[in-house]
């Protein structure tokens, strides 16, 4: 088992006008922690801050 942190989906307009690259997704907290099988694990991703955090602590991918 493992424990995975589920984000928002990407801002479309951002996502958009980067040309599909800069995915801007919500931090939701410990209520977004789920326990998965490992084997449902496809790829992992690091989620790095965006350097402007706004008040919904939006970051990248």
């Amino acid at each position: 088992l493992a424990m995975v942190s589920v984000y928002s989906p990407p801002d479309q307009e951002l996502w958009k006008l980067s040309h599909e690259t800069l995915w801007c997704c919500e931090y939701r907290g410990q209520e977004a922690l789920k326990v998965v099988p490992v084997s449902l694990i496809q790829s992992v991703v690091g989620m790095v801050p965006f350097p402007h955090i706004d008040e919904h602590g939006q970051q990248f991918l």
